[in-house]
């Protein structure tokens, strides 16, 4: 929908950086042409960075914490050659967009003209606000439940060797604000470790979990992840992860192995219980 739109709003409850991500290719075309009002009353932090993200790219912003009520609902809304359609359902602008089972009708004609009157009183609501960088430092973090997993097997100077190439990448540093990179070259060169950002690490995780199985291509092509074979690399040092093929590059999560690690006990319960990333 968006991809074809020529104007969009999107009205979400749950937003973060790893559904602005997974739809930067089409944020950015339709630039201020798109529209996205979220609130802050979930996501904190996490819904400030999303909106950070989404106004380099343009996109018009605004947060709607009413004073009645809770701002819950899933609604895309775009405009094609004048014509109004319009997604409703459940799926928020987060990493659920790939690991979660969703359910979402589209519909046009006098039933999208009634949603699009709907979504226009959000956007025009006296409590609906421009969105405006709170200061600080906005602190976009990993999910809890791949945070406790990879505490667990990296530390700090950990050599983390890719898939393929089987090239050397240091981690220098760790905290849930992501990972930050040393390669050989990059030392060579005096260059600062990079950081791989949270979402990065967040969407190949929902979409192993959700599949069973990642390979380099779709974490490449489909999912935007740009750190890929770095991505891939740190994913397989995971328990229950193994490396089915090299080239190309293919994992595997074997659940009933990650079972035995001591820490996977609570995320295998959040799991079986059709854990949210979006509501969390």
């Amino acid at each position: 929908m968006l991809r074809c739109a020529d104007e969009a709003t999107i009205a979400s409850a749950f937003v973060d950086t790893r559904g602005i991500h997974l739809l930067g290719d089409e944020l950015e075309r339709l630039g201020s042409s798109c529209r996205l009002l979220a609130t802050s009353v979930f996501g904190g932090d996490r819904t400030h960075a999303a909106m950070e993200a989404a106004t380099q790219m343009d996109v018009d912003c605004r947060l709607f914490n009413p004073s009645r009520g809770t701002f819950h609902p899933k609604v895309t809304l775009v405009r094609r050659d004048g014509e109004a359609f319009a997604m409703v359902g459940s799926a928020n602008i987060t990493a659920g967009l790939v690991r979660n089972v969703e359910a979402d009708v589209v519909v046009g004609g006098s039933l999208a003209l009634d949603v699009e009157e709907r979504v226009r009183s959000w956007w025009e609501s006296p409590e609906a606000k421009t969105w405006e960088h709170p200061g600080g430092q906005v602190q976009d973090v990993i999910s809890v439940e791949l945070w406790a997993l990879l505490r667990a097997a990296l530390r700090p100077e950990s050599v983390v060797h890719t898939v393929s190439s089987r090239k050397p990448n240091r981690i220098a540093q760790l905290n849930r604000a992501g990972l930050w990179v040393e390669t050989e070259r990059s030392r060579r060169l005096g260059r600062e470790p990079e950081l791989v950002e949270p979402w990065m690490l967040d969407v190949a995780w929902a979409a192993l979990v959700a599949d069973g199985e990642l390979s380099n291509t779709r974490l490449l092509n489909d999912l935007r992840v740009h750190r890929s074979s770095f991505v891939c690399a740190v994913l397989s040092e995971l328990p229950g992860v193994e490396v089915a093929s090299r080239r190309p590059i293919r994992l595997v999560l074997d659940t009933a192995v990650s079972r035995t690690n001591p820490v996977w006990p609570g995320v295998a319960a959040d799991l079986d219980g059709g854990y949210d990333v979006g509501d969390s």
